[in-house]
């Protein structure tokens, strides 16, 4: 399967559950199957938590239109992020289409912080939950 037309993905990466876009985020970005895994990109995001858009090998994307075809039309690719603080976050077998553009939106989690054998929250923080008298 020939690798000759081009796809694209963006990927977007934040953190509290997308409210806050994560800044100058590594980002590497594989092959994932035999004809493309020589394909590899290492980025950064920007300010706004966005790397730039890759243009990424894929397989023509008339090849799923044959009936019976059993080769995808598509190319896989393997994303890792990583960020000081944060735990990396793998994604395997990343589809990219011909001419369609991908965005891949990545969550980081904070890695906990260790103070004297406490995590976060920490002891001085409350968390008891007030009774709804209208309930």
């Amino acid at each position: 399967m020939a690798f000759d037309k081009f796809g694209t993905l963006v990927v977007n990466i934040t953190v509290a559950d997308g409210a806050l876009p994560l800044r100058d985020a590594k980002i590497k970005i594989t092959g994932a199957d035999e004809e493309n895994r020589e394909i590899v990109y290492s980025i950064r995001s920007d300010i706004d938590g966005i790397s730039e858009v890759i243009s990424l090998p894929t397989p023509e994307k008339a090849l799923s239109l044959a009936p019976g075809a059993t080769a995808p039309s598509y190319a896989v690719y393997d994303i890792a992020v990583s960020s000081e603080g944060y735990y990396t976050k793998r994604i395997y077998n990343v589809p990219v289409f011909e001419g369609t553009e991908t965005i891949l939106p990545v969550n980081m989690l904070p890695l906990a912080i260790h103070e004297s054998n406490t995590t976060f929250p920490r002891g001085n923080l409350g968390t008891v939950v007030q009774e709804n008298p209208y309930l």
